[in-house]
């Protein structure tokens, strides 16, 4: 199988829901997404547009966790920031209280 091979879902996470292209990962414990200010998203262009950017302070059910978020992958690249919970919606189901990672550093 080919290296370069990337799936992807559409879901939404918040309340109301934002859009969000996601890379399936199978490797990888945690769903994270980035935040319009982060690192990444400040490039222009922005390589975050296709994928979706999580603004917490427009989610109603949005609740922060902590500030430990940090993942690793082996080609050296990771992120960094929080963990909240939010609304997850994937197929029409919704997992209320969902937890994932919020990427300032990516």
């Amino acid at each position: 199988p080919s290296q370069q091979t990337l799936y992807f879902v559409n879901a939404t996470l918040g309340n109301p829901p934002q859009q969000f292209r996601l890379h399936l990962d199978t490797g990888s414990s945690d769903l994270w997404v980035n935040t319009a200010n982060s690192q990444l998203c400040q490039e222009v262009p922005n390589p975050c547009a296709l994928s979706g950017m999580y603004a917490a302070n427009q989610s109603s059910s949005y609740n922060y966790l902590g500030s430990y978020f940090n993942i690793s992958y082996v080609d050296g690249s990771g992120a960094t920031g929080d963990y909240v919970t939010d609304d997850f919606n994937i197929g029409g189901t919704v997992l209320t209280d969902f937890q994932f990672g919020i990427g300032y550093e990516s």
